[in-house]
């Protein structure tokens, strides 16, 4: 069986490694959520969104379909702290993705939010060489 799944991080292609992305079975989209999330790089490894109205943004990411057992596997690297929620697309449709609570968030995680998604995070570190 596959899973729809929204992905932020280092899963996306062109930043992950093959290795990586096996189990992920079809790229559908790029996709961007609805206007209404923040994004957080924890540990300078993870990324997860956080629900915030106010101050949220879109983010962009991948719609994919991944195998029960990537899924799992997803599930059980990420921390304690996140989790694969529903989240709102800005067509209104919801899927899964990674997102955690603002207090679970310490002095090692990094808004990334302004940059409107982790590839473009990455491109701005890049350019700065």
């Amino acid at each position: 069986m596959e899973r729809l799944l929204f992905i932020i991080g280092t899963s996306l292609k062109g930043v992950a490694s093959c290795q990586e992305r096996i189990g992920i079975t079809t790229l559908i989209d790029n996709a961007v959520t609805a206007p209404k999330y923040k994004l957080f790089l924890i540990e300078e490894r993870w990324s997860a969104l956080v629900f915030d109205k106010v101050e949220g943004n879109a983010i962009t990411g991948e719609l994919v379909k991944v195998t029960d057992e990537k899924y799992r596997e997803i599930v059980d690297t990420e921390p304690d702290s996140i989790q694969l929620e529903l989240i709102e697309l800005e067509d209104g449709s919801r899927v899964r993705g990674a997102v955690t609570d603002i207090k679970w968030l310490k002095a090692n995680a990094k808004d990334i939010t302004a940059y409107g998604g982790y590839k473009k995070y990455l491109l701005s570190r890049n350019s700065v060489k």
